[in-house]
């Protein structure tokens, strides 16, 4: 199996829901950054192919290989603390949750810590923003260029579509805001296509769901 999948969540039997389930939300950003840093080293594992960190009152040290191909590592989580944070400080706290765990994980299960560790250290280094191109497509007839772009952060996902002509920027807009998670934004998106003079944004099912006329150029 190659180790795909990183997650860091709460016990959801110790907390009530409207603590944990924005917390699941908000930890995605960096979840996913991680995974797809991952991505690229092809990691091979044993019995699992996700490693999940869970937060809970009582940690119970080392892990476990769980039936759904999952590690799970239990670390402490105070509610108190974690409510009492502000601004920049609930990033530190999620990476302290996940380095914690993975530390636990590693003792174990042979796992690409060291490179993982670097993966969150690019994290802090780039301001603990996670943004990245899904995807570019150059129209040659029209001489633009179509750029769908991606944010992760702990309250939303955003899609911002831009049209560059010549390296400059002749349009941009937002065209998709959900909450930070996979399930619900995967599917929302998957190409870029243009069509009887309009650049048009496809989801998986074959659907347009954005459209913008090409603007007319002088040559």
């Amino acid at each position: 199996m190659i180790l795909k999948y990183i997650y860091l969540y709460l016990n959801l039997d110790e907390y009530p829901k409207e603590i944990y389930v924005p917390f699941g939300f908000r930890t995605r950003y960096l979840c996913n950054y991680i995974e797809r840093g991952i991505k690229y080293l092809k990691f091979e594992v044993s019995g699992f192919n996700r490693i999940c960190i869970q937060g809970t009152s009582v940690p119970s040290g080392g892990s476990t290989i769980q039936d759904e191909k999952a590690i799970v590592s239990k670390v402490g989580f105070d509610v108190v603390e974690y409510e009492s944070l502000k601004g920049d400080e609930f990033h530190e706290f999620y990476i302290s949750m996940l380095v914690k765990g993975l530390s636990e994980c590693s003792r174990e299960h042979a796992i690409p810590l060291n490179a993982i560790l670097e993966i969150i250290e690019s994290f802090r280094e780039g301001g603990y923003r996670n943004e990245w191109v899904f995807q570019k497509k150059l129209f040659r007839e029209q001489n633009i260029e179509a750029i769908l772009l991606c944010r992760l952060d702990v309250n939303n996902f955003v899609l911002t579509l831009r049209l560059n002509c010549k390296k400059e920027v002749i349009f941009e807009q937002e065209i998709l805001k959900t909450k930070p998670d996979e399930i619900i934004y995967t599917n929302k998106f998957k190409s870029l296509e243009v069509s009887d003079g309009a650049v048009l944004v496809v989801d998986k099912f074959g659907n347009t769901v954005f459209s913008t006329a090409l603007p007319r150029l002088n040559s």
